[in-house]
């Protein structure tokens, strides 16, 4: 497990918005290293630290609690903030960057799953806290769920291969269960959701918040009317963390060939 750099003393921006750390669960031992180290009584301490030689990605930002890597920041805050901590650095003699942290255990199938969220003054860093609060993959994935109940099915004739193979299944089932697991990899990368009790309406609810920022007020108004109508009367009650790739691909298929039946035509060759 990774322990954090020797450097300078990093600054200490304690604050009041809370940014979740990703990428615990593959940092888990080192989480329960950095819990047994915290003396009784005092606040788990984080540290950011710039990664540009991260193969994987020349943004991140890795975080380390006690002295223990637990993850990093995600994607998305990473590209945005990296820039300012690079100036913050500069501007302090190569000092990055401390504040409160919180591990928090979850049961999650009879096995602990570790939360770890900061608390951070974005301020000196001439940052938001909308900076820390990205809308990551569930934009896309609703979007893309909702135009595909536009689309018209196709009318099935007994010379039509690839329309009746379609309709076996192949590509719509593939890309469903594509995009529902992308979408709870990002709930393992930074979605900033609680683990118990978040639910499908709770996700459309800030998607709808902050992921149509920017948008007109029709399509704030047609994006609503959409997962209102279509999404939460029938998932919305589903805790996230539970839903299948199945239940998505069920409701997909449901709701396609509801509004847009499928025309069968007789094979007469």
């Amino acid at each position: 497990m990774s322990v954090l750099p020797s450097g300078p003393e990093p600054v200490w921006l304690p604050g009041n918005v809370e940014v979740q750390v990703s990428g615990e669960t593959f940092h888990a031992a080192a989480i329960r290293e950095a819990d047994r180290h915290r003396p009784p009584g005092v606040t788990d301490v984080a540290v950011l630290v710039l990664e540009p030689n991260n193969p994987h990605d020349h943004s991140a930002i890795a975080v380390f609690v006690n002295g223990f890597l637990a993850g990093h920041l995600s994607r998305e805050i990473a590209g945005a903030v990296q820039p300012s901590l690079i100036a913050f650095a500069a501007a302090n003699c190569g000092r990055t960057v401390a504040c409160p942290a919180r591990i928090i255990w979850h049961e999650i199938d009879n096995q602990p799953v570790a939360q770890v969220v900061l608390r951070l003054d974005p301020a000196p860093l001439g940052l938001t806290p909308d900076d820390f609060r990205p809308v990551p993959e569930i934009d896309r994935v609703i979007q893309q769920h909702l135009q595909r109940l536009d689309i018209t099915a196709p009318v099935m004739t007994g010379c039509d291969t690839a329309a009746r193979s379609l309709l076996r299944s192949g590509k719509t089932k593939t890309e469903a269960k594509t995009k529902l697991r992308e979408l709870l990899r990002d709930q393992d990368d930074g979605v900033p959701t609680p683990v118990d009790g978040y639910t499908v309406a709770d996700a459309v609810a800030y998607w709808l918040t902050y992921g149509l920022r920017g948008r007109d007020e029709a399509t704030v108004s047609n994006y609503t009317t959409l997962t209102k109508t279509h999404i939460l009367p029938t998932l919305g009650r589903r805790k996230l963390r539970e839903l299948s790739a199945e239940d998505v691909d069920q409701w997909l298929t449901t709701e396609a060939y509801s509004r847009h039946p499928v025309e069968v035509q007789p094979n007469n060759g």
